[in-house]
């Protein structure tokens, strides 16, 4: 099966090589156009005893005409088509092309279009290839300029990302500053905790919110008049300040909700943590 395969495709390629060919295939045209009644009787519904007989008898009765039929005329023809072809299709080419000029030439006057000589055209084309060549040079440098700019805008970007760091910087140093205890000033009605410390008297939660809230100067006055007295109950406590008793209840309140006072019995104790808070109070703000 193999060997078949490849007899047929050497078959293939000869015939396709012979095809490459101009004259063999100027000989296969030719011996079709000279035996085309052969063909047309190899192909008809006659037996094919009748086609050999009227081959033999009415189309080659002989074997010179055999010979001038199938080989001769096929090959003088195909002789003729390569050797006296290309010089007939040249000069017919040329006198078309000749023509497809002349008739454009008369088109443009028709349409009172003036061509341009050579040298003109050849200056034309030169300064064309100069300004794409310029232009692709001010492309290139459009690039690098742009890419300079990028450059240079993250460069700046850079330098105001420091400047700001140092900014920032600075103004926590500020604030760092208005938090020492010789540059503090004590305010109309609050005073600043940030700094308390308070040690195992008190969770972090309400650390934290009584460094962030503060205690206001009625709240001190509150602890201070209980220190005294170690302990004091309600009525005590609003005969011994000036604020009215919304003020009180409202300091009570708030030292109580911040775990700075203990409720025992009716009476108000500081706990650990007011103690400590109060003894920093006196400490940082000491007169």
């Amino acid at each position: 099966m193999d060997s078949i395969k490849e007899v047929m495709s050497s078959v293939v390629d000869w015939f396709k090589n012979r095809a490459i060919n101009p004259f063999f295939a100027a000989f296969i045209f030719s011996w079709v156009t000279v035996n085309w009644r052969l063909i047309l009787a190899l192909v008809s519904d006659e037996s094919y005893r009748k086609k050999i007989e009227w081959i033999d008898t009415r189309l080659y009765p002989d074997l010179w005409n055999s010979v001038l039929f199938c080989l001769i005329e096929p090959m003088v023809l195909a002789a003729l088509y390569v050797l006296c072809g290309p010089p007939i299709f040249r000069r017919v080419l040329t006198y078309y092309r000749r023509q497809q000029h002349l008739t454009r030439h008369q088109l443009m006057l028709a349409d009172k279009i003036t061509p341009i000589d050579q040298a003109r055209a050849e200056r034309l084309v030169a300064e064309r290839v100069s300004l794409l060549t310029r232009i692709a040079e001010l492309k290139t440098t459009a690039t690098e300029r742009e890419q300079e700019y990028v450059d240079l805008l993250e460069s700046e970007r850079a330098k105001y990302s420091e400047l700001q760091t140092q900014y920032l910087a600075l103004e926590a140093g500020k604030r760092e500053l208005v938090k020492i205890p010789e540059q503090r000033e004590r305010l109309k009605n609050w005073i600043d905790l940030s700094e308390v410390e308070i040690l195992g008297a008190i969770d972090s939660f309400s650390l934290e919110t009584i460094r962030k809230r503060g205690i206001y100067h009625v709240e001190l006055r509150v602890l201070e008049i209980i220190a005294k007295n170690l302990r004091l109950g309600n009525g005590a406590l609003m005969s011994s300040l000036p604020e009215d008793e919304l003020q009180i209840k409202t300091a009570i309140a708030k030292l109580v909700n911040l775990k700075l006072l203990r409720d025992n019995d009716g009476d108000y104790v500081l706990s650990g943590a007011g103690e400590q808070v109060l003894a920093w109070i006196h400490q940082t703000y000491a007169p």
